[in-house]
């Protein structure tokens, strides 16, 4: 007799056990004796002098069909024009529909990352955001997750005058961290953001970053000028090994929709987009039509 199936026993991360619990309790969204400190979950209604709220969309008949596996085209295109305009005025490498992979959800995005990569040694830094080690606890047959010590007088980063020495010091290929850094706020920008990725570029370091923060950006405690991102110092967008992520979860105030994208040089793109032919079959159409006006200039700066 074959012996019963014998299935692993899963840990929530942290935070969805700490949400599971307090359900138990009484907890629910929308619950006004209740106050979540424990997801960043920004979405609190329309806010004065803020952009109008979507509230609804109609669905085209063709969206009630499977999508393409990296998004739809419209999405694409808007994607890279908002880091263009943004960021990329005045170089001569744009992003194009090429250069991006919509997934549903930053998990999702992350997993595919993690799941073309090959035989490596991947850094990330504590505190970050817990999901990375949980996520790449399924990929150990090819990833090497090395944790790198940051220090207190540092805010808990890792200094760019730094940076290259820890790539040789733990032999990395890659490295993963969050931009501002979740959970500790600290944002790497301006000529030490350039650093990062210039370093990185010399040593042959792949850089993955999360900007989901890319927006909550203040300096001298009020709102700062704009958003951070490492867009802003990639050299050439098909050849410069940096994959950034990010969605409509945090600077867009949309985590239910589970929206987020990857932007990176073409050849990755492609092969996230196989992956997620295999993984998850691709973003919903009808979610990524109703995302098109949330990028439209009068309403990110």
């Amino acid at each position: 007799m074959k012996p019963e199936i014998v299935f692993n026993e899963i840990n929530d991360i942290g935070v969805i056990w700490v949400m599971d619990e307090a359900a138990k309790l009484g907890f629910y969204t929308g619950n006004p004796e209740w106050t979540n400190l424990g997801q960043g979950e920004p979405e609190i209604g329309k806010l004065a002098g803020g952009a109008e709220r979507i509230e609804g969309f109609s669905i085209k008949p063709n969206d009630n069909s499977y999508g393409p596996i990296n998004g739809i085209q419209d999405l694409r295109i808007t994607i890279a024009n908002h880091y263009n305009r943004l960021y990329r005025k005045d170089k001569v490498s744009k992003y194009t529909a090429n250069n991006v992979s919509i997934a549903m959800g930053g998990r999702m995005a992350l997993t595919r990352i993690f799941t073309i990569l090959g035989k490596i040694r991947l850094g990330y830094k504590t505190p970050e955001y817990p999901a990375y080690q949980d996520m790449l606890n399924y990929q150990l047959d090819r990833i090497t997750p090395i944790c790198l010590p940051s220090k207190k007088e540092n805010n808990y980063s890792i200094p760019s005058s730094e940076f290259a020495k820890a790539i040789n010091l733990y032999d990395l290929d890659a490295f993963l961290f969050s931009n501002p850094c979740n959970p500790t706020g600290h944002v790497i920008k301006g000529e030490e953001l350039k650093a990062y990725l210039k370093i990185a570029k010399k040593q042959n370091c792949t850089l993955i970053i999360d900007e989901f923060y890319s927006h909550f950006i203040y300096e001298n405690k009020n709102p700062a000028s704009g958003a951070v991102s490492s867009a802003a110092f990639i050299e050439d967008v098909n050849t410069d090994a940096v994959l950034i992520v990010d969605g409509l979860t945090k600077s867009f105030r949309y985590p239910g929709w589970r929206l987020a994208w990857v932007l990176g040089p073409l050849t990755v793109i492609e092969n996230l987009g196989k992956a997620a032919s295999a993984i998850d079959g691709g973003p919903s159409v009808p979610i990524q039509r109703a995302a098109l006006p949330l990028f439209e200039p009068e309403y990110v700066i």
